[in-house]
């Protein structure tokens, strides 16, 4: 598993290289001026030229690129141009409420995505299982930012079970944005869940098993459903790396801070540092829970061994 690890680092060094060079290519394509756009009305051609100096915009684009590689191989993701604060600062006080809107997410998709699959599989062809799908096939169709939309509309501003903005303490304020965020992941787990559970329920150890005479619940949940759950937990990395992008647009709708809005603000105003710091920061965690999912397949099978 050592080998196997190492094997998985080295490899995710070009991801991340790429990741980081496409980030630092667009930014740089992207028309206006930084220094311009930070001056705003205050702006002179004097002291737009002297912004640009003493944040190395005159440099060439080679000698910058290079100089943030090294900088970041230090941990060290430059200071931002609007705020004049260190990025990693900045990164560090967003992303805690960020992994908290994508941790819930994760687990409201994966509660309502396991329930839907094990239902719709142990009643295939009832109407259970018709209604579960009907589900599935809503989430994967509907865009998470108008899901946010309507249940703002139908539980804050009609019923007012809940707050508008799911920003404050207590969970009741992560209760919304976490649902409009893992909706679509619940989707497809749910049907890929139904898809493995029904594989492996007609397998010979089953019919072993119902022989015996267990229960069926037993044979479901016991046996079946952990099998059944590599295939669920390689999409649940992907799908939690989405669930990271997607909490850009979930944080500006429900008003939420994070890492997302933190983008949002620094995209506006063309601050370059602080876009790149957060795309590397996304990276580098998708990268790790993906490989975190990859060594978790010793815990589900036994049999799964690294080469």
């Amino acid at each position: 598993m050592g080998r196997h690890l190492l094997r998985r680092i080295v490899a995710s060094i070009p991801v991340l290289l790429g990741i980081v060079t496409v980030t630092f290519l667009v930014m740089h394509m992207l028309p206006g001026d930084p220094a311009t756009a930070m001056l705003g009305f205050h702006v002179t051609e004097a002291r737009a030229n002297a912004l640009r100096e003493e944040l190395g915009l005159n440099d060439p684009l080679p000698v910058q690129y290079v100089r943030y590689i090294g900088n970041a191989l230090r941990l060290d993701l430059g200071r931002s141009m609007s705020k004049r604060r260190p990025v990693n600062e900045l990164i560090a006080e967003q992303i805690p409420a960020t992994v908290e809107l994508a941790i819930a997410g994760m687990g409201c998709a994966l509660l309502l995505g396991l329930v839907l699959g094990v239902v719709a599989a142990t009643h295939r062809g009832r109407w259970l299982d018709t209604g579960a799908m009907a589900v599935s096939l809503l989430g994967v169709s509907m865009p998470s930012f108008w899901l946010g939309l309507i249940l703002i509309l139908v539980f804050s501003v009609q019923l007012r079970w809940v707050p508008i903005l799911g920003v404050g303490g207590g969970l009741i304020r992560l209760i919304l944005p976490a649902i409009a965020l893992g909706f679509r992941s619940a989707a497809m787990i749910a049907r890929l869940v139904r898809s493995s559970v029904l594989e492996v329920l007609r397998q010979d150890y089953v019919a072993t098993a119902r022989a015996k005479g267990l229960a069926e619940r037993v044979v479901v949940y016991r046996h079946a459903l952990r099998n059944a759950l590599i295939p669920v937990v390689t999409v649940m990395g992907l799908q939690f790396g989405r669930l990271l992008a997607g909490s850009v647009v979930i944080e500006n709708v429900f008003g939420r801070e994070g890492v997302g809005t933190l983008l949002v603000q620094a995209i506006q105003v063309q601050d370059i540092p602080v876009v790149q710091g957060v795309v590397l920061v996304t990276g580098v965690a998708y990268v790790v829970v993906n490989l975190l999912v990859d060594l978790s397949y010793t815990l589900l099978d036994p049999r799964v061994r690294f080469s």
